[in-house]
C-alpha cells in the first residue's frame, strides 16, 4: 500500500498552479491605411521631425520632396527648435548631426516648410496629446515616466494638434511621422499618418524613382530614424506602383 494511505504518514502538500504570465500586449503603430499610395495631391504634410531627417539624408531626394510637395509641407515651431538643437549639439548616434544640419539647410532656412506655431487655444489639446503619447511609452517600456521621457514628444504633439486645428478648418491633413507610438495617438484622434517610405512610394508613383531606388533610399535613412519594424517595406516591391493599363489598381477612386 503507498504511504500516503498509511496510519500517521505525513500528507503532501498539495501543488498549486501557477498561471503563466500574460503575453505582453504587442501595440503596433497605427499608420493610415486609407490614403492610397500615390497619396493625396491636395493634403496638407506635416514633417516630424524624424521624417525631415529622413529626406535630407540624401540631397537629391530632399529635392524631390520639396518639389512635389511644393507649398503643401509643414512643421511646427517646436520640431523646428529640436531640429537646430540635433544640428549643434553633437550625438553618440552617426548620421543624426549631420541630417539635422541639411534639413535645417534644405527646408527650414530656406522656407521649403511653413512653420505652424501653437496658439493659446492649443493649450489644453497639446496637454493632452503629449499625456498620451508619455503614457503610451510609460507602458511600452513597463517602466514610470523617466525624467528624459517627460522631456520627449513635444514636437510630435504639437504635430498632432497643427494637424487637428487645420483639420477643423477643413483642409485635408496627413501627419508624416516614423514614430509607431506617435501614429497610435494621432490614429487614436482620427489624424491620418504616414512614414518616409510611403513619401518615398508617393514618389515612385510619380515615376521620380523606381522602387529599387527608393527601397535602397529608405534602407540608407532608415539607419538614421527607424520606422518600427513591424511597419516597414521589406523589400522593393512593397514600393512598387501599382499602376496598371486602365489606371493605378489600388489608387483608383482615392
Amino acid at each position: 500500500m503507498a504511504a500516503q494511505d498509511e496510519p500517521g504518514a505525513p500528507s503532501r502538500p498539495r501543488q498549486q498552479k501557477v498561471p503563466p504570465a500574460r503575453p505582453r500586449r504587442r501595440r503596433n503603430p497605427r499608420f493610415s491605411t486609407e490614403v492610397p499610395r500615390r497619396g493625396w495631391e491636395d493634403a496638407v504634410y506635416h514633417l516630424d521631425t524624424g521624417v525631415l531627417f529622413a529626406a535630407a539624408v540624401d540631397a537629391v531626394c530632399g529635392g524631390h520632396v520639396i518639389r512635389h510637395y511644393r507649398d503643401r509641407l509643414h512643421t511646427t515651431d517646436v520640431i523646428v527648435t529640436e531640429v537646430r538643437h540635433r544640428a549643434t549639439n553633437p550625438t553618440s548616434k552617426p548620421g543624426v548631426q549631420e541630417a539635422a544640419e541639411e534639413a535645417t539647410r534644405m527646408f527650414i532656412d530656406s522656407g521649403a516648410v511653413s512653420v505652424d506655431e501653437l496658439q493659446p487655444g492649443d493649450v489644453w489639446q497639446f496637454e493632452s496629446v503629449l499625456q498620451q503619447l508619455r503614457q503610451l511609452e510609460a507602458v511600452r517600456t513597463r517602466e514610470p515616466a523617466s525624467p528624459q521621457v517627460r522631456e520627449k514628444h513635444g514636437g510630435e504633439a504639437s504635430a498632432i494638434v497643427c494637424c487637428l486645428r487645420e483639420m477643423a478648418g477643413g483642409a485635408r491633413v496627413v501627419f508624416a511621422t516614423n514614430d509607431g507610438g506617435a501614429s497610435r495617438v494621432a490614429h487614436s484622434r482620427q489624424v491620418h499618418t504616414r512614414h518616409f517610405g510611403h513619401l518615398l512610394n508617393e514618389l515612385v508613383c510619380t515615376a521620380t524613382y523606381r522602387a529599387e531606388e527608393a527601397f535602397a533610399l529608405f534602407e540608407q535613412a532608415n539607419r538614421i530614424t527607424g520606422v518600427p519594424a513591424v511597419a516597414r517595406p521589406q523589400g522593393e516591391a512593397d514600393l512598387s506602383c501599382q499602376a496598371a493599363a486602365d489606371g493605378c489598381t489600388v489608387c483608383v477612386g482615392c
